[in-house]
């Protein structure tokens, strides 16, 4: 079982900064501010994070409809490779799930690389529908995205 505690930033930017590099090659913030970010606890061990934005406003490249206000917005979600394949990144995603619905949220949005068939295959197996491919989203290298989301008023 899966514990989410929330990272204590800056106390713990180094610790959250050498975790992310452990887990991603490309695509590691420099910044945390304006995130709220969670510990994924495993047998009293940090085994990986969970990155959001708890209501997403207009203004990012993808974001010109106004249906997505109030939308969570997952930023990041990565496990450390020592643990991987044990269901933790299936156990954050659904306490993501539930956290949003308690909070009242309408839907879930996220992105991941297209080449990422891991994150592909998570965000499937959590109810997330595929809305769109972002051309060129990412850089360095570049490649194109895949904006996909879970929809509360779609699922009972």
């Amino acid at each position: 079982m899966v514990e989410m505690r929330e990272v204590k930033l800056p106390d713990e930017q180094a610790e959250l900064t050498a975790m992310e590099e452990r887990i991603f090659s490309t695509d590691r913030f420099q910044s945390w501010a304006g995130y709220e970010v969670f510990w994924m606890i495993f047998h009293d061990q940090k085994v990986g994070s969970i990155a959001f934005v708890p209501n997403l406003m207009p203004g990012l490249s993808w974001d010109e409809d106004a249906e997505n206000q109030g939308n969570l917005w997952l930023v990041s979600i990565g496990v450390d490779p020592d643990f991987q394949r044990m269901e933790i990144g299936t156990e954050a995603m659904h306490w993501l799930i539930n956290h949003a619905r308690e909070r009242g949220i309408p839907r879930i949005i996220s992105n991941f690389r297209v080449s990422n068939h891991a994150s592909r295959r998570l965000h499937q197996k959590c109810g997330f529908e595929t809305v769109s491919i972002i051309p060129d989203y990412y850089r360095d290298p570049q490649e194109d995205a895949e904006l996909v989301r879970f929809d509360f008023t779609k699922v009972p």
